[in-house]
């Protein structure tokens, strides 16, 4: 015989009101919702870079001597890290602007 478990849920558990998102952490000027959607793309970016990294090392490992296969392998690991590095000098760019330069500019 099947036994299961039943939770009930008191209404002391539900919350009975929303709280608004507190000011400290709430974006407060388009410049740092922009600085937000930047930082999200720049990581989406990344990690496709890392998944074409480990596709060009799976193509490597399976090019088995063939010459051309392998050398389009390493073209693939070089260009996936070369756009790793670009990502990672542009998310030390956008930080660096959004905190030094963005809050003397804008109020």
């Amino acid at each position: 015989m099947l036994n299961l478990a039943v939770f009930a849920a008191t209404t002391d558990s539900v919350p009975k009101e929303v709280n608004p998102i507190p000011q400290d952490k709430a974006p407060n000027s388009v410049a740092q919702i922009l600085s937000n959607v930047i930082i999200y793309i720049l990581g989406f970016s990344a990690a496709l870079a890392v998944l074409f990294i480990i596709i060009g090392g799976l193509r490597f490992i399976i090019s088995s001597g063939d010459q051309t296969a392998a050398d389009q392998a390493k073209k693939i690991v070089l260009y996936a890290v070369l756009g790793l590095l670009i990502i990672i000098f542009s998310f030390v760019i956008v930080t660096f602007v959004t905190t030094s330069i963005a809050p003397v500019i804008v109020p």
